[in-house]
Protein backbone atom coordinates (compact mmCIF):
# COMPACT_ATOMS: atom_id res chain seq x y z
CA UNK A 1 0.00 0.00 0.00
CA UNK A 2 2.88 2.44 0.76
CA UNK A 3 4.37 2.18 -2.37
CA UNK A 4 1.17 2.35 -4.22
CA UNK A 5 0.90 5.86 -2.48
CA UNK A 6 4.63 6.64 -3.46
CA UNK A 7 4.04 5.99 -6.71
CA UNK A 8 0.92 8.38 -6.76
CA UNK A 9 2.40 11.33 -5.12
CA UNK A 10 5.16 14.36 -5.76
CA UNK A 11 7.98 13.65 -2.97
CA UNK A 12 6.48 16.77 -1.17
CA UNK A 13 3.34 14.96 -0.54
CA UNK A 14 4.98 11.03 -0.20
CA UNK A 15 7.48 13.38 2.53
CA UNK A 16 4.18 14.86 4.49
CA UNK A 17 2.32 11.62 4.46
CA UNK A 18 5.28 9.85 5.74
CA UNK A 19 5.74 12.15 8.87
CA UNK A 20 1.99 11.88 9.48
CA UNK A 21 2.29 8.24 9.25
CA UNK A 22 4.79 7.53 11.95
CA UNK A 23 3.92 9.96 14.18
CA UNK A 24 3.30 9.84 17.97
CA UNK A 25 -0.48 8.84 18.46
CA UNK A 26 -0.71 8.35 14.94
CA UNK A 27 -4.15 6.02 14.34
CA UNK A 28 -2.38 4.72 11.34
CA UNK A 29 0.15 2.53 13.57
CA UNK A 30 -2.56 1.35 16.11
CA UNK A 31 -3.69 -2.11 15.06
CA UNK A 32 -7.19 -1.04 17.39
CA UNK A 33 -8.72 1.77 15.22
CA UNK A 34 -10.22 1.31 12.03
CA UNK A 35 -11.45 4.03 10.11
CA UNK A 36 -14.51 4.53 7.44
CA UNK A 37 -13.85 7.01 4.63
CA UNK A 38 -17.02 8.04 2.91
CA UNK A 39 -16.57 10.16 -0.40
CA UNK A 40 -19.46 12.68 -0.04
CA UNK A 41 -19.05 14.50 -3.70
CA UNK A 42 -15.92 15.12 -5.94
CA UNK A 43 -15.41 17.93 -8.08
CA UNK A 44 -12.96 18.46 -10.54
CA UNK A 45 -11.65 22.03 -11.73
CA UNK A 46 -9.36 22.78 -14.52
CA UNK A 47 -6.71 25.93 -14.14
CA UNK A 48 -5.24 26.95 -17.28
CA UNK A 49 -3.97 24.15 -19.63
CA UNK A 50 -1.05 23.15 -17.26
CA UNK A 51 -2.93 22.37 -13.89
CA UNK A 52 -5.78 19.58 -12.57
CA UNK A 53 -7.89 20.61 -9.28
CA UNK A 54 -9.81 18.15 -7.44
CA UNK A 55 -12.31 18.61 -4.56
CA UNK A 56 -13.75 16.20 -2.25
CA UNK A 57 -16.23 16.06 0.64
CA UNK A 58 -15.71 13.20 3.13
CA UNK A 59 -16.89 11.81 5.80
CA UNK A 60 -14.24 10.28 8.16
CA UNK A 61 -15.20 7.73 11.09
CA UNK A 62 -12.40 6.39 13.63
CA UNK A 63 -13.12 3.28 15.73
CA UNK A 64 -11.01 2.08 18.52
CA UNK A 65 -11.58 -1.58 19.36
CA UNK A 66 -14.23 -1.30 17.15
CA UNK A 67 -16.39 1.65 19.11
CA UNK A 68 -17.14 5.00 16.95
CA UNK A 69 -14.78 7.17 18.56
CA UNK A 70 -14.58 10.26 15.98
CA UNK A 71 -16.69 11.35 13.18
CA UNK A 72 -15.93 14.53 11.16
CA UNK A 73 -16.30 15.98 7.88
CA UNK A 74 -13.54 17.11 5.86
CA UNK A 75 -12.92 18.93 2.29
CA UNK A 76 -9.78 17.45 0.40
CA UNK A 77 -7.88 19.40 -2.47
CA UNK A 78 -5.36 17.87 -4.81
CA UNK A 79 -3.33 19.12 -7.36
CA UNK A 80 -2.49 17.08 -9.79
CA UNK A 81 -1.21 15.70 -12.88
CA UNK A 82 -0.75 12.55 -14.91
CA UNK A 83 2.28 11.46 -16.53
CA UNK A 84 3.47 11.92 -20.10
CA UNK A 85 3.45 8.33 -22.13
CA UNK A 86 7.01 9.22 -22.71
CA UNK A 87 8.33 9.14 -18.84
CA UNK A 88 5.27 6.25 -17.85
CA UNK A 89 7.69 3.94 -16.48
CA UNK A 90 5.94 0.13 -16.99
CA UNK A 91 7.52 -1.31 -13.78
CA UNK A 92 5.26 0.73 -12.05
CA UNK A 93 1.99 0.36 -13.67
CA UNK A 94 0.45 -2.57 -11.36
CA UNK A 95 0.97 0.19 -8.52
CA UNK A 96 0.16 3.35 -10.74
CA UNK A 97 -1.20 2.28 -14.18
CA UNK A 98 -2.54 5.30 -14.98
CA UNK A 99 0.06 7.30 -13.98
CA UNK A 100 -2.02 9.89 -11.66
CA UNK A 101 0.35 11.93 -9.18
CA UNK A 102 -0.54 14.27 -6.45
CA UNK A 103 1.44 17.47 -6.66
CA UNK A 104 0.05 19.06 -3.83
CA UNK A 105 -2.67 18.53 -0.95
CA UNK A 106 -4.71 19.84 1.38
CA UNK A 107 -6.86 19.03 4.08
CA UNK A 108 -10.02 21.01 6.05
CA UNK A 109 -12.28 19.86 8.58
CA UNK A 110 -15.42 21.12 7.92
CA UNK A 111 -17.63 19.94 10.84
CA UNK A 112 -16.74 17.80 14.01
CA UNK A 113 -19.74 15.37 14.42
CA UNK A 114 -20.35 15.02 18.79
CA UNK A 115 -19.36 11.44 19.47
CA UNK A 116 -22.76 9.40 20.10
CA UNK A 117 -23.05 8.27 23.77
CA UNK A 118 -20.89 5.11 24.56
CA UNK A 119 -24.37 2.53 25.08
CA UNK A 120 -25.11 3.81 21.59
CA UNK A 121 -21.55 3.85 19.06
CA UNK A 122 -20.68 0.46 19.28
CA UNK A 123 -20.60 -0.48 15.34
CA UNK A 124 -21.00 -4.15 13.98
CA UNK A 125 -18.62 -3.70 10.59
CA UNK A 126 -17.75 -7.03 8.43
CA UNK A 127 -14.00 -6.08 7.82
CA UNK A 128 -13.65 -5.51 12.33
CA UNK A 129 -10.93 -6.62 13.90
CA UNK A 130 -12.92 -6.69 17.12
CA UNK A 131 -12.77 -9.80 19.27
CA UNK A 132 -15.75 -10.55 21.13
CA UNK A 133 -15.90 -12.36 25.11
CA UNK A 134 -18.09 -15.37 25.50
CA UNK A 135 -21.16 -14.40 27.47
CA UNK A 136 -21.28 -15.61 31.05
CA UNK A 137 -23.97 -17.94 31.37
CA UNK A 138 -24.35 -17.81 34.94
CA UNK A 139 -25.28 -13.89 34.76
CA UNK A 140 -29.05 -13.77 34.93
CA UNK A 141 -28.81 -10.47 32.56
CA UNK A 142 -27.13 -12.88 29.95
CA UNK A 143 -29.86 -15.63 30.20
CA UNK A 144 -32.24 -14.90 27.45
CA UNK A 145 -35.29 -16.23 29.38
CA UNK A 146 -35.37 -13.61 31.67
CA UNK A 147 -35.66 -11.30 28.49
CA UNK A 148 -38.87 -9.46 28.74
CA UNK A 149 -39.70 -10.21 25.09
CA UNK A 150 -38.99 -14.03 24.92
CA UNK A 151 -41.61 -16.05 24.41
CA UNK A 152 -39.48 -19.39 25.39
CA UNK A 153 -41.73 -21.76 26.96
CA UNK A 154 -39.62 -22.22 30.92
Amino acid sequence: MNETIREQSSEEVWKTLEQLVSGKGSIYSNSNMDREIKIINISIYKQGKQQNIAVADIVAKVFDKGYLISEKRYRVSLIYHFKPLIQFDYSSMPKNPTGFIVDKYSLSEIASIKALDKTYKKVERPHSKIEYKKQNPTNPQNNPANMPNNKEEQ
